[in-house]
């Protein structure tokens, strides 16, 4: 499963252009860019008791991943939207479990700290990360999955908007006010 991971990874990233590639627990795509993104996609179904990480997600991962960094590719190409800026990219999978994105969002979180106060401590070389800021965030997919992400990134003031995350719950702007969709609630939805 591993290898077909690589490979599906491999694919993306040569279509894409130069990149740094990172295959570890975290399975995650990083393109460098003056401007980094973090997307969040089900690329793979929820495991069972034994893996964390079930079949590959074609539809509403593959294709959705594919999406954004054919998007980013193309603001790229233009140098009429963005002049002399480059945005990159740090691609999740949430594996299709609110819990798993949880944790994959605290990596855009660790990435945006440049230092920790800790009671009167600085420690700012214990905070090493390659990967550059992300300054917002695209996904979930699943509402779960948003509202679990929301909440933390809301506490570091990154935006969030999703594609297809529909709970009314999401509403609340009071609650969450860094979180926005380009799907209308559940309540818009026709009753049959």
């Amino acid at each position: 499963m591993k290898g077909f991971q690589l490979f599906i990874f491999f694919i993306l990233l040569t279509s894409f252009g130069s990149c740094t590639l990172s295959l570890n627990e975290q399975d995650n795509v990083y393109f460098s860019g003056d401007i980094i993104l973090g997307g969040l996609f089900p690329v793979h179904e929820k495991g069972n008791e034994f893996t964390r990480c079930g079949r590959v997600n074609e539809e509403r991962g593959i294709q959705r991943l594919e999406a954004m960094l054919f998007a980013i590719d193309e603001i790229n190409k233009l140098d009429t939207i963005l002049e002399n800026v480059t945005l990159g990219v740090n691609i999740r999978d949430t594996c299709s479990q609110d819990t798993y994105a949880l944790e994959q969002s605290l990596e855009f979180v660790r990435s945006s700290l440049t230092s920790v106060d800790v009671g009167g401590c600085v420690a700012s070389d214990v905070i090493n990360s390659t990967e550059g800021r992300v300054v917002g965030v695209v996904g979930g997919s699943d509402s779960d999955v948003s509202i679990q992400v929301a909440n933390l990134l809301r506490l570091f003031e990154i935006p969030q908007i999703s594609y297809a995350s529909t709970s009314a719950r999401l509403s609340d702007t009071s609650r969450y006010d860094y979180f926005a969709r380009t799907v209308p609630p559940d309540t818009f939805k026709p009753k049959p």
